[in-house]
């Protein structure tokens, strides 16, 4: 569960003011405008098929994301 609040304040997430269940495939990267949440990553390692990447939303929360590049940025925008 990701709370509203570590959402960007532009998402629909955000303005709802409601926890949002979302799976470590629901995620795909994007621009800063367009995000609704931003996470800083931790680690990174391939299993075979993807990449999980192990991060951290704003309020300290860890979560996986699946991604699909080698090289993720440091902050990076779902």
């Amino acid at each position: 569960m990701i709370e509203y609040l570590d959402f960007e304040k532009t998402s629909a997430h955000f303005k709802n003011k409601k926890r949002a269940l979302l799976r470590p495939n629901q995620f795909s990267d994007c621009a800063k405008k367009d995000a609704d949440i931003s996470v800083t990553v931790l680690n990174c390692f391939f299993n075979g098929k993807c990449y999980e990447l192990f991060a951290q939303t704003k309020s300290g929360k860890e979560i996986i994301i699946y991604y699909h590049h080698a090289k993720a940025k440091k902050n990076n925008y779902f």
